[in-house]
C-alpha cells in the first residue's frame, strides 16, 4: 500500500468495504460526496485538524458518513509508514445499519490493505480471543471475495465471550480475509502491525486519538496462524514495549502453552465426552461407543481428540467416520486407532490411511476418487461428490457426532434434515460441538427437539481459551527462563483446571436438563448469562482499593505454582483490573456451580 497522506481512493476503497460489511449487502463500490474526505481531514489530520471546519464540513455529509467519522474515534491513515489502514471504531457505530447484533460489543477495528482486510472484536475493556485467517478461495460460481467477514467475526467475538466464563478476560475475535494473490504471512504481519499502531502509540504525533484510554489486546492462535507467526507477534510486541509484551499472543512454543502439542482444547472434549457417557449410563471403560468426526489428524482439535481417545478408551471407542481437509475415511468396523495415532504423529491426514476392510473407502475431495480396497478407484460425478463429502458424515448412525473442524453454520436449518433417517429419527444420540459454530442455534433446537444431546461450542472447546489466560497470567509475572524451569507443573495444574472446569459446566447443564427437560444448548447459554451478571455485579461491590481480604481471593483463584513461588510478584505486576476480574470470576463460579 502507498504511504501517502491524502489517497482519496485508497481511503473510499477502504469505507466502502467497510459500509459493505458492516449493511451485510454485496461488494459493490459506494459513491460519497467531497465533504466526506474533507471533513475526515479535519478530523484526524495530526496538523490539519481543525474542529470548527470539521463541524461545518459534517453538515454536507451523509448519516453514514457522519457516523463513520464520529463514531472513528483514531486511525492511522495519516502515519507516514503504513502497510495497511487502520480504524478504532465506537460500538454505537453499529446502530446505523440494520444488522441483527444481540449485544453491542465494546469495541471494533478494521483494517484494509492491498488484497486483505480484518476485523478484531472485543466484548469488553480487558479480552481475550483468537486471531483466525481465512485464505480467498475461487470457483467457477464463487469469485472468491468473502462476504460477511464482520458479522462471521462478531458471532465468533460472542461466543468467546459466552464460552469465557471461568477466566477473567472477556471475549475478542480478530479475522483477517486474505485475497488469493497476497502471501498470508505478509497480509498477517501487515494487520498486526496496523492494529498495534493504535493501541501501542496511540499517543503518536501522526495520531489523532479521541479514546484517550490504554487499550491491551490479548490474542491467541486460530484457523490459519502458524508457530513463526504466533513468535513473530510476541517478539513484535515487546520489541515496541506494547505492555503486554510477549503475553499479546498466546500458544507459544516456547515460553507458552502450544495448543497442539499440550491438547488443551481436547483435553476440555474429553471431559465433556465422558460426562455425556456417564449421563447416558455407558461405562467407557466396559461399554463400546461409536463416534463420526470432523477434522482429521493433523488437526489440533480432531488430531488431539484420536490420541485421548486410543489413550484412555482404546477397546471401547469406535470411530468410524472421519471428514477432513483431504476427503472422507468410513469403516463401520471401526477405525484402526494405531493407523489413526501414526498419522496424528506424522501430521498426515485421513488420505494416507491404510484400508484394511472391504466396506471400507476412502472418497478424496480434489480427484473425486472413490478408493475401496481391491478396488478400482471410481471416478464420481460433481452432484454425488457433494453429496457424499457434505451428507455422509451427517448419516452415519453413530452415539456421539464431534465436529472438530469446518465450516461456521456447516449445519443449519436449510440442510439439518439429512441428520434425520426416513422416520424422521436422528443418526445420532448427542453431539460434542468441538469446532466453533459448526452449528446454527436454529439447527440445534431442531435437533434437540428430536431428543439429540448437544453440548455446544462454548461449553465443549472452552479449554484452548482457560489454557491462554493462565499463559498470559504467568507470562505477566515470570521471565522466559522462569516459565521454562516452572512449565512442567505450569501444564499439569492447568490441564487440572480445565478438566474440573469442564465438568463443572457440563455436570450442571446435564443436572439442570434432566431436571426441567429443557434443551442443554439453551441451559449453556443461560448459565453463561448468569455467570457474567454475577461477575459484573461482584465487581461493582468490590472496594476501590483491594484489602488484604480481596487480595488472598485474588491468589487463591491463581495456580498453586504461582502463588506457592511469586506470591509478591502476582500482587505486583497483575493489573488491577485484571485483578478486580480474578477476584469476581472466583467468586461467581463458587457461587453458581455450588449452589
Amino acid at each position: 500500500m502507498r504511504s501517502a497522506c491524502f489517497d482519496k481512493k485508497k481511503f473510499y476503497d477502504a469505507v466502502s468495504l467497510f459500509q459493505t460489511e458492516l449493511e451485510g449487502t454485496k461488494c459493490a463500490l459506494k459513491s460519497y460526496s467531497e465533504s466526506f474526505f474533507d471533513a475526515f481531514v479535519a478530523r484526524f489530520h495530526p496538523r490539519k485538524k481543525d474542529s470548527a471546519n470539521y463541524l461545518i464540513l459534517a453538515k454536507n455529509c451523509s448519516s453514514f458518513e457522519r457516523a463513520f467519522l464520529e463514531n472513528c474515534v483514531k486511525t492511522n491513515f495519516f502515519c507516514a509508514k503504513k502497510r495497511a489502514i487502520a480504524f478504532r471504531f465506537l460500538p454505537s457505530i453499529f446502530a446505523e445499519v440494520k444488522f441483527a447484533f444481540s449485544r453491542l460489543p465494546y469495541a471494533l477495528f478494521f483494517i484494509a490493505g492491498d488484497n486483505f482486510f480484518g476485523f478484531h472484536i472485543r466484548f469488553r475493556d480487558h479480552s481475550r480471543g483468537g486471531f483466525r485467517t481465512v485464505l480467498e478461495k475461487r470457483t467457477e460460481k464463487n469469485d472468491g471475495r468473502k462476504e460477511a467477514l464482520l458479522s462471521e467475526c462478531y458471532e465468533l467475538a460472542l461466543l468467546q465471550d459466552i464460552k469465557n466464563k471461568d477466566i477473567p478476560e472477556g471475549g475478542s475475535k480478530a479475522s483477517l480475509f486474505v485475497g488469493k494473490y497476497k502471501n498470508p504471512l505478509v497480509a498477517q504481519k501487515d494487520f498486526i502491525e496496523a492494529l498495534l499502531s493504535l493501541v501501542a502509540f496511540p499517543h503518536s504525533c501522526e495520531i489523532v486519538d479521541y479514546y484517550k484510554r490504554q487499550e491491551l489486546l490479548y490474542l491467541g492462535p486460530d484457523e490459519n496462524l502458524s508457530d513463526e507467526m504466533i513468535e513473530w507477534m510476541a517478539k513484535k510486541s515487546e520489541s515496541i514495549r506494547y505492555p503486554p509484551k510477549r503475553a499479546f499472543i498466546s500458544g507459544k512454543k516456547t515460553a507458552g502453552i502450544h495448543h497442539k502439542k499440550y491438547g488443551v482444547t481436547s483435553w476440555g472434549l474429553l471431559a465433556c465426552l465422558e460426562r455425556v457417557l456417564r449421563y447416558l449410563k455407558i461405562d467407557p471403560f466396559k461399554k463400546p461407543f461409536t463416534i463420526s468426526m470432523t477434522g482429521g489428524p493433523d488437526g489440533d482439535v480432531g488430531g488431539n481428540l484420536i490420541l485421548n481417545l486410543a489413550l484412555f478408551y482404546p477397546e471401547s471407542a469406535k470411530v468410524v467416520a472421519i471428514v477432513d481437509i483431504s476427503g472422507l475415511l468410513y469403516d463401520p468396523e471401526g477405525l484402526d486407532f494405531l493407523q489413526l495415532s501414526k498419522l496424528v504423529d506424522e501430521k498426515k491426514t485421513v488420505k494416507f490411511y491404510p484400508l484394511r476392510s472391504v466396506s471400507a473407502f476412502f472418497f478424496d475431495r480434489n480427484t473425486h476418487l472413490l478408493h475401496q480396497m481391491g478396488k478400482r478407484a471410481k471416478k464420481l460425478t460433481d452432484v454425488a461428490a457433494a453429496d457424499l463429502l457434505h451428507k455422509f458424515i451427517h448419516r452415519t448412525k453413530v452415539d456421539f457426532f464431534i465436529p472438530c473442524g469446518g465450516p461456521p453454520h456447516a449445519l443449519k436449518s436449510e440442510n439439518v434434515s439429512c441428520c434425520f433417517d426416513k422416520k424422521g429419527r436422528p443418526f445420532f444420540r448427542a453431539i460434542i460441538e468441538g469446532a466453533n459454530i459448526y452449528l446454527s442455534q436454529s439447527a440445534r433446537s431442531i435437533l434437540e427437539k428430536k431428543k439429540v444431546l448437544i453440548i455446544k461450542d462454548s461449553t465443549a472447546n472452552k479449554g484452548g481459551v482457560i489454557a491462554s489466560s493462565w499463559e498470559v497470567l504467568a507470562e505477566l509475572v515470570l521471565t522466559d527462563a522462569e516459565f521454562m524451569q516452572y512449565k512442567p507443573k505450569l501444564i499439569a495444574e492447568i490441564l487440572n483446571r480445565i478438566w474440573v472446569a469442564v465438568t463443572q459446566e457440563v455436570d450442571t447443564i446435564l443436572w439442570q436438563h434432566k431436571k426441567s427437560g429443557r434443551p442443554c444448548s439453551q441451559l449453556s447459554d443461560e448459565l453463561s448469562a448468569r455467570m457474567q451478571r454475577r461477575v459484573c455485579e461482584i465487581q461493582k461491590r468490590l472496594p476501590k482499593k483491594l484489602t488484604q481480604k480481596e487480595k488472598k481471593l485474588f491468589l487463591e483463584y491463581c495456580l498453586p505454582v504461582l502463588t506457592k513461588n511469586f506470591t509478591s510478584r502476582l500482587l505486583k505486576k497483575i493489573p488491577e483490573n485484571h485483578m478486580r476480574a480474578s477476584i469476581a470470576t472466583l467468586l461467581a463460579n463458587r457461587a453458581i456451580y455450588r449452589f
